[in-house]
């Protein structure tokens, strides 16, 4: 669920960016590239000369590099960790706002710290798998609202554009760099590692992992850019697409709403 955010929004863009035939070419790369990361990560979990599991990335810091090796890794990580959550709790707060007016967006952000705190204690994986359940049935009804959205677009009376190829050079660099945020899950992967029954199996749980991961990527990236063509590189999501289609209408509240659930999801 950490991999499937709301980066997904944007995906469509990507696509745009990158054209029909590019982009699907991007797409599995990004797969590709992430799950050898992945693999690579989970290999250096297991590199203690202690011969012991290392659980989190500051023993990997200090079993290369010693405690100033723990310290700057660790720094760097919850520093990072840190910007994500507030980023998260501004589009949390952004989003409700956008659902309910009435309340400034500063105080819906307020009301977002407060409400999200108490999901940062849960102890366990486990526990937090509940919580990311709901992001992922979230996932599932914007995934089937894209589509529907697209090719209700793409069957309608305006005219949209679609290129087989990316937008230069740039328009390459940018969509390569919208996959690659959006399969973003290395943050997890020790603490997940360390509370699997069976940590050798890791590459492949990973590998359809992913692999599910891109498919759904590729149906909202491909259905958006199907519907809107590169007029979608006017919006910065596909929810602001729908809206200017549509307006606010159920598919406008499914996604403005996915992005509330999937911030509370995520964090």
């Amino acid at each position: 669920m950490t991999a499937v955010g709301v980066g997904v929004l944007a995906l469509p863009n990507a696509v745009a960016f990158g054209g029909w035939i590019a982009a699907p070419l991007l797409l599995v790369l990004s797969w590709a590239l992430t799950h050898f990361q992945m693999c690579l990560l989970w290999k250096c979990l297991f590199m203690n000369p202690s011969r012991k599991q290392m659980q989190s990335y500051e023993e990997v810091g200090r079993a290369c590099f010693g405690r100033v090796g723990q310290v700057a890794v660790a720094v760097c990580l919850y520093g990072g960790i840190f910007c994500i959550c507030s980023l998260i709790m501004i589009l949390l707060g952004s989003s409700l706002h956008n659902l309910a007016p009435s309340l400034s967006r500063s105080l819906w952000i307020v009301i977002s710290v407060a409400l999200m705190l108490p999901f940062a204690w849960l102890p366990t994986f486990k526990r937090v798998g509940v919580i990311a359940a709901i992001g992922v049935a979230a996932t599932t009804v914007v995934a089937i609202s894209v589509i529907i959205a697209g090719a209700r677009e793409a069957a309608g009376p305006d005219d949209h554009e679609h290129v087989l190829g990316p937008q230069g050079i740039g328009g390459l660099g940018l969509a390569f760099t919208n996959f690659m945020n959006s399969f973003t899950c290395a943050p997890v992967i020790p603490g997940l590692i360390a509370e699997m029954k069976n940590p050798a199996t890791f590459p492949r749980v990973a590998m359809w992992s992913f692999l599910t991961i891109t498919v759904v990527f590729g149906s909202i990236g491909f259905a958006g850019y199907a519907g809107w063509g590169i007029d979608m590189l006017k919006f910065d999501l596909i929810v602001d697409a729908v809206a200017s289609s549509a307006g606010k209408g159920l598919f406008g509240l499914v996604l403005g709403t996915y992005q509330a659930i999937d911030a509370l999801a995520s964090k």
